[in-house]
């Protein structure tokens, strides 16, 4: 092989560490899911409960976020948004919807929120996950929590606090239990979407099609020698 072929196959295969490094599997960012649910917070849809994390070193690519609910009563919606920080505290400008799920009652579930659109967390940045509800007053919605104080444990970021807000003020519960939940996401790499990496793909195959030709042209030019 020509050293000139030689170079095309280390683009080939260097095309190829970019695009796997886009769809690496998801891991566990931060949490305590695998604690029990001795404990309760409830609230309606008149108030929220966020949860503060901070991200590491190394910013993360959100993939979904695990919260384990249950309705009081009649089964109604639970919503998860991401919020910044502000004097620690929630702000008030949306960063994404995570969307919405419909909880049950009768026992705790761990209900999955996976937005449509990932969004990426920044390297040493503080973020707040608002949990919301359509459940009215009588059928609160149960947030379960672990009641031998577990901390939230990750490599990639630290627990900052829990805060409750009944549309007047804002509440520190950091002594209280931490309701049970797990962040999971891709660190130091953006999760890809196909639209996203189909280009690369389409690269590649390129390369590898320019490859066979100078192969082929190389055969062809030994065999005309040889005669």
């Amino acid at each position: 092989m020509s050293v000139l072929s030689r170079l095309v196959a280390i683009l080939v295969f260097a095309s190829m560490n970019v695009v796997l490094s886009g769809v690496l599997p998801a891991g566990v960012i931060i949490g305590n899911l695998s604690g029990n649910s001795g404990s309760v917070h409830s609230f309606d849809s008149t108030s929220t409960m966020s949860l503060g994390v901070t991200i590491g070193a190394s910013s993360v690519t959100l993939t979904s976020v695990s919260l384990r609910l249950q309705a009081q009563d009649l089964s109604g919606e639970a919503g998860l948004s991401i919020y910044g920080d502000d004097s620690g505290n929630p702000g008030t400008i949306l960063l994404a919807d995570l969307g919405t799920q419909t909880v049950s009652g009768g026992s705790f579930s761990n209900y999955l929120f996976a937005p449509v659109t990932q969004p990426l967390l920044l390297a040493n940045s503080k973020y707040w996950l608002t949990i919301t509800t359509t459940i009215s007053n009588s059928n609160a919605l149960l947030v379960a929590a672990d009641s031998t104080l577990t901390p939230p444990t990750g490599s990639f970021a630290t627990f900052l606090g829990l805060r409750f807000d009944d549309g007047v003020s804002i509440t520190n519960l950091d002594s209280s239990e931490v309701p049970s939940f797990q962040v999971n996401g891709v660190v130091g790499s953006v999760a890809v979407s196909e639209p996203a990496y189909l280009p690369m793909m389409i690269l590649v195959g390129g390369v590898i099609f320019l490859l066979r030709r100078m192969t082929c042209s190389e055969a062809w030019a030994g065999t005309s020698s040889a005669a």
